[in-house]
């Protein structure tokens, strides 16, 4: 009797020690789970309800209090042809900015006044300034002579502003590295990608150039916007498609705005053109743009429209991927057919520096030139 109780007391020990063990485990992955989900659990809160907040999208392009010269508008503007038959250059009444910057725009064969600091006694030379063709039949300004405009004995500083899209980044990234060797220069470059004139909702650029002229005062203005301007404007709730004649008359407004309040500020102004694109409808558009920009920028005081669609086109005004530079073959565009590549910023930028330094008659030295060859 007894031999027989001892293995039944024995298995129902090791029962309950086995369930007495369980019942710790059990309890001690409570515990730990637990802890664990009071740390690392996130804190969950009752759903709230939200009122929608209704915006108010000011109307496009509205005229700025704060400037207080009109703001001109073209009524019927015509489309002129896209690249107009001369660059036309139209003096200021008076010098811009006064300062000692030989910048200066003047008609052919101008009087050009030179004074000596020390004596204060005047000379005068002349200087001519002719149209010449060049390839692609583009016209460009040439001068002989050498005019100074600055006092002689003071040392003379310019400041450049250039504004613009992406397209404007490049040009603006090139003309410093074109620029590099005038110490006398002060460029400033203010671009932002996917801006232009007809989605002032996303960049109001007049708001932004009102406080760039404010700050860096310059001498001249170099715009390079359009290549996000093929779309429709929303002027004061009314939607103006693309192209239409009343479209035209709005952006042409909004040109002449830009041009204006650099006349205020004392600034020259050139607006460079679209160049060629890839795309067709898009490249039609920048057609259609730049006989805007030739419409409204030429033949106004102190301002040059600079064309280039030829600049990077083939033969027959086509565009072209790559073109010899300097006599190595390169490519001149992005794979999206619109920005440039390295070698077609180098080219345009050297194209928009020697032009500069012609039309405003500004001893320059470059850096760095590329042609297309």
């Amino acid at each position: 009797m007894t031999t027989s109780t001892r293995p039944q007391s024995r298995l129902l020990f090791r029962g309950v020690l086995l369930l007495v063990l369980a019942l710790l485990v059990s309890s001690a992955y409570t515990v730990s789970h637990r802890a664990r989900a009071s740390v690392a659990a996130p804190v969950t809160t009752a759903p709230t309800t939200t009122t929608p907040v209704t915006t108010t999208t000011a109307p496009t392009h509205r005229v700025i209090a704060h400037h207080s010269h009109p703001v001109t508008t073209t009524t019927g503007a015509t489309t002129g042809p896209t690249h107009p038959a001369s660059i036309v250059v139209t003096p200021f009444p008076t010098s811009p900015q006064s300062s000692n910057c030989p910048l200066h725009l003047s008609s052919p064969h101008p009087p050009v006044t030179t004074t000596t600091a020390a004596t204060g006694t005047a000379t005068s030379t002349s200087t001519t300034t002719t149209l010449t063709g060049a390839t692609g039949n583009t016209p460009q300004l040439r001068r002989t002579g050498r005019p100074v405009a600055h006092v002689v004995g003071k040392r003379p500083h310019c400041t450049i502003l250039e504004i613009g899209d992406s397209l404007g980044s490049e040009l603006g990234w090139g003309l410093q590295r074109d620029l590099a060797n005038d110490p006398w220069i002060t460029f400033d470059q203010k671009d932002k990608a996917s801006t232009g004139l007809s989605n002032s909702w996303f960049y109001n650029w007049p708001v932004q150039l009102h406080s760039f002229l404010a700050t860096y005062r310059p001498n001249l203005l170099i715009v390079c916007l359009g290549g996000n301007d093929e779309q429709n404007i929303n002027d004061h709730g009314t939607i103006e498609d693309f192209g239409t004649p009343a479209w035209k008359k709005t952006y042409g407004s909004f040109i002449q705005q830009i041009l204006g309040m650099a006349r205020q500020a004392g600034s020259y102004v050139l607006w460079v053109g679209m160049p060629v694109m890839q795309p067709y409808e898009y490249n039609l558009g920048m057609q259609l743009l730049n006989a805007q920009f030739a419409a409204n920028v030429s033949g106004r005081p102190g301002t040059v429209y600079l064309p280039t669609w030829q600049l990077l086109a083939g033969p027959r005004g086509q565009f072209q991927e790559s073109a010899p530079v300097n006599g190595v073959m390169s490519v001149l565009r992005s794979p999206d057919g619109i920005h440039f590549s390295m070698a077609g910023e180098d080219v345009f930028s050297t194209y928009v520096a020697r032009e500069l330094g012609t039309i405003f008659h500004a001893p320059l030295r470059y850096s760095s030139q590329y042609f297309i060859s």
